[in-house]
């Protein structure tokens, strides 16, 4: 993770939302592959509420209100890799946050649930449970 250069005043960019000005910050990256290196394209970048989707060079970007004690916190997700998270991170008073994700393969083993004849007599016997 790289943040930007602290916003200087003739930097600022600004927007107007239901009539008050407030300066911006600009959050961006990449997601990569941690064993290849390579962008990961449809990853799923989430800001509390908020989905960004990568481009085919695994680049997204947003941007958001430049509060004082503003924070964010960000995962990225894509199948089949594991979710990486960040801790929270201060975005006040920042011109722009570069934040980048490696994914690792996700190898742990998923249940299979299908056909297992152990898995079944389990199932019925959970079900004529009283």
């Amino acid at each position: 993770m790289t943040l930007g250069k602290y916003k200087s005043k003739n930097e600022n960019q600004t927007i107007t939302l239901e009539g008050q000005v407030f300066d911006v910050v600009t959050i961006r990256g990449q997601v990569f592959d941690i064993q290849t290196g390579k962008p990961l394209s449809n990853a799923t970048v989430i800001e509390g509420c908020f989905k960004f989707q990568t481009t085919s060079k695994g680049e997204y970007s947003f941007k958001t209100r430049n509060l004082e004690g503003n924070s964010l916190y960000m995962e990225a997700i894509v199948y089949p890799y594991r979710v990486v998270e960040t801790d929270v991170i201060n975005i006040y008073n920042r011109k722009e946050v570069i934040i980048n994700f490696y994914l690792a393969m996700d190898d742990r083993p998923t249940g299979d649930c299908i056909g297992g004849g152990a898995l079944e007599r389990m199932q019925k016997e959970l079900n004529n449970l009283k």
